[in-house]
């Protein structure tokens, strides 16, 4: 945008929002929509294209706002103020859209549920079906890693209780097998960890 070559912007983002679109990476999409409105503004398409790049802006700062809850939430805790961070965490759910929250959702529903059971161990089902639901969503979007870490919350909450047969470890096993790198990663060396301790 800042060398001026508005052609190549247009191209660009169209290939951009393409690509982002295939593979659900909602803050690429609404990035290529914002260049490409632009671009439009630029080849004098100037409603259209501010139409576009007010949309694709709305967008950007619900994903933000997502992900940025998700890193709130964490701060919270370390601080001791985890009613604060499950606070949080409800209210972004609340308003998630999940086309431009995507990626970050599964991470969101994983922490709400560590914390609610942090904080009310009588919520211990509802909790294990929020993390439950963390690792069917990630799953479904193909994030190999979220869908590791909250397996992984899954059977910790639930380590003294499981057995290396129980369903969620034999599920957080097949996650962890279709790793093939990134084994000195802290969240693989945790799920390591945790299946060689089962009986």
């Amino acid at each position: 945008m800042t060398a001026g070559d508005v052609d190549r912007c247009l191209a660009v983002s169209e290939r951009l929002v393409a690509v982002a679109r295939r593979y659900d990476f909602p803050t690429h999409v609404t990035e290529g929509q914002f260049i490409g409105g632009w671009a439009r503004v630029q080849h004098a398409d100037i409603v259209a294209g501010v139409e576009q790049i007010q949309k694709a802006f709305a967008s950007k700062l619900r994903h933000y706002l997502a992900h940025d809850s998700g890193r709130l939430a964490e701060a919270l805790c370390l601080a001791g103020r985890e009613s604060e961070a499950l606070a949080v965490l409800n209210r972004t759910l609340e308003e998630a859209i999940e086309p431009d929250a995507g990626l970050y959702l599964p991470e969101l529903h994983r922490l709400r549920g560590e914390l609610m059971l942090r904080l009310d161990p009588a919520s211990r089902n509802a909790a294990l079906s929020t993390i439950d639901a963390a690792v069917a969503l990630a799953t479904k979007m193909g994030a190999r890693a979220l869908a590791l870490r909250a397996a992984t919350s899954r059977v910790r909450i639930a380590d003294a209780r499981l057995n290396a047969d129980d369903p969620a470890a034999t599920q957080l096993r097949q996650i962890y097998d279709g790793f093939s790198e990134g084994f000195d990663g802290p969240d693989l060396k945790e799920a390591k960890a945790l299946l060689n301790s089962l009986r």
